[in-house]
């Protein structure tokens, strides 16, 4: 069961990596290539990869384009979420 499971989240991080190379011309894969960066593009779409996970769905679709403007905005967005949450736990 774990394997299972494990592809599925496997198989999303793939459909993100290559949406994002397509969307961003990133044909060279240098974003993603970085780990600091694919630690953050983890981040940022880590809400949808849960609910991905979590469906009956065998295929990931990413029906958005990603663009550079969007990606740093959603990257800033997840780690302020991530503050508060660190936040509230430490009260």
């Amino acid at each position: 069961m774990e394997e299972i499971e494990k592809g599925k989240v496997e198989i999303y991080a793939e459909m993100l990596i290559k949406k994002l190379s397509e969307s961003i011309s990133d044909k060279d894969i240098e974003l993603t290539g970085i780990p600091q960066q694919t630690r953050m593009l983890a981040e940022a779409f880590d809400e949808e990869v849960k609910k991905y996970y979590k469906s009956s769905k065998s295929k990931a679709a990413i029906s958005y384009k990603l663009d550079l403007l969007g990606l740093h905005k959603r990257i800033l967005e997840r780690k302020y979420d991530i503050y508060q949450e660190e936040r509230v736990k430490s009260r």
